[in-house]
């Protein structure tokens, strides 16, 4: 592709959450469920392990107090999506230049259907480029690049006749519906 990801590519993730596989994202989200009583105040300061996953009795320990005072992992990652999806698009427009719209890869869409992990994501996404007709254009869904997805689905599409954009395209018509 020509392309030094190395130096030519600013990586913002679906949520400043980080875990090695997203399935981990979905395990922390059933551990503390919404029913999770929130931290007590002598507890908001102190910054907590999650429990260990060896033990039987996998209680969650308090949240420190999440975004805008809650301690509901959920709602902090939801809320983390919408703030993500908000600071893609500053940086769209920061990045864009002397009528170069910045073009924007999304990689990893399996999650982003109306019931997945980062159904905020897409639905903010929605919400915040639907009167940015310019710049949603420059936005291109991709399969992931781990274990080869990427690759293998350009190859496979290539022959069907459909190029590197036109895939961006494909997949976001379907998650993005624009």
């Amino acid at each position: 592709m020509g392309i030094d990801f190395r130096k030519n590519v600013i990586i913002l993730n679906k949520t400043p959450i980080h875990t090695p596989r997203t399935i981990e994202l979905k395990d922390l989200e059933k551990i503390y469920q919404k029913d999770t009583p929130p931290p007590s105040k002598s507890s908001q300061n102190d910054i907590l392990p999650l429990p260990n996953s060896s033990r039987n009795d996998i209680s969650p320990p308090p949240l420190r107090g999440g975004i805008e005072g809650g301690g509901d992992f959920p709602s902090t990652l939801n809320k983390s999506q919408q703030i993500m999806a908000e600071i893609l698009l500053d940086f769209q427009k920061a990045l864009s230049q002397n009528g170069r719209i910045m073009p924007i890869w999304i990689t990893g869409y399996s999650e982003m259907g109306p019931k997945g992990l980062f159904s905020p994501y897409t639905k903010a996404l929605q919400e915040i480029y639907k009167n940015e007709t310019v710049l949603k254009e420059e936005i291109y869904i991709y399969r992931h690049f781990s274990m080869n997805q990427f690759t293998i689905d350009l190859k496979q599409k290539a022959r069907e006749g459909i190029d590197l954009k036109g895939l961006g395209k494909m997949y976001r018509k379907c998650y993005l519906a624009f």
